[in-house]
């Protein structure tokens, strides 16, 4: 199952381009039979792609190109619309919110509120179609991992309990700054009722997970460039300036046989940080003694999900330390 044909069009419309002679992205509906025994809603399937090569890909060959303003934003957001619409005509009633966005927020929450915003009004988006290929929330981020859960999935690994954030608190206190910073008025009641703690929680999980530096200064969803999956050190292609004016790529760091998986990188990481941000860990991580588990290749999440299926133990085993 490849690109959703709507998603494919809203590319095209966008200037969104790829060489379909050398990659092909390959969709699949995953099935999490235990996901409701952390959550309370519906979505237990999320979408999970990887990008093959169609043929050999020659270094420095670029396979993708995406225009800047085809990327999400907080700066091309809905919310950021609202925000200056609101600055002109009633500043004192978005005050609050201008500063728990501006001043109070990293980044992070303040594209996740941009998120959680656009998703309540995706019809109204020029984005639309591509949020609808984002899965509702990355599961397995650590913004969802809940009360306690820390210390037990991590019991048993090499990681320094110390160096992991507190993700799921973290969110919490972002989302109560900004429901307090909420104004009112007929549209944002309605907005209101729609930003709930899970809601707000999964949009920050998926910016946590895809989110670029688009621009120095600027972060957010890059389509296409976020389905390349992460590869420690030994990535096959990178982000980098497009041919276009006002564009950025995906090109070939190195050859690639016919047929593999292409892999991009988030960067020189080791796990500790690709467990916080992503919710994952790389046996090709760099090695940080103190920090870094030696857990790989499946999340700590995932394995925690098996072993609970399977036997319904309350803590990570050391079987799942892998063995030097």
């Amino acid at each position: 199952m490849g690109l959703d044909p709507t998603f494919e069009r809203w590319l095209s419309d966008e200037g969104v381009t790829f060489d379909r002679t050398a990659i092909e992205f390959v969709r699949r509906r995953r099935r999490h039979p235990n996901a409701r025994a952390f959550h309370n809603d519906d979505d237990d399937d999320d979408d999970d792609t990887k990008v093959v090569a169609k043929r050999a890909l020659k270094e420095g060959e670029k396979v993708v190109e995406i225009p800047l303003e085809a990327c999400f934003a907080y700066e091309q957001s809905l919310l950021r619309e609202r925000v200056l619409k609101s600055e002109r005509e009633n500043p004192k009633t978005w005050k609050k919110m201008t500063r728990a966005l501006n001043e109070d927020s990293d980044w992070l929450s303040q594209l996740a509120m941009a998120l959680c915003f656009e998703r309540f009004l995706e019809s109204k988006s020029r984005f639309g179609p591509y949020l609808k290929t984002l899965n509702e929330r990355e599961r397995h981020a650590m913004c969802n991992w809940e009360e306690k859960e820390k210390n037990a999935l991590l019991e048993g690994t090499d990681i320094g309990l110390n160096y992991v954030r507190d993700e799921c608190a973290n969110a919490k206190e972002e989302y109560e700054r900004f429901r307090a910073a909420l104004p009112a008025g007929a549209d944002e009641e309605h907005f209101s009722s729609f930003f709930t703690f899970d809601r707000y929680r999964a949009s920050r999980s998926v910016c946590s997970s895809r989110a670029f530096q688009i621009t120095p200064g600027k972060i957010g969803l890059m389509p296409l460039a976020d389905l390349f999956n992460h590869k420690s050190m030994k990535n096959d292609v990178a982000v980098c300036e497009g041919d276009r004016a006002e564009t950025v790529a995906v090109a070939a760091v190195k050859s690639v046989s016919k047929g593999s998986e292409v892999f991009n990188t988030y960067g020189v990481l080791s796990n500790t940080d690709l467990l916080n941000s992503y919710g994952f860990c790389d046996g090709d991580a760099i090695d940080i003694e103190s920090t870094a588990p030696r857990i790989t290749t499946l999340s700590v999440r995932q394995l925690w999900l098996i072993m609970n299926k399977t036997g319904g133990c309350n803590k990570l085993p050391d079987a799942f330390r892998e063995d030097d």
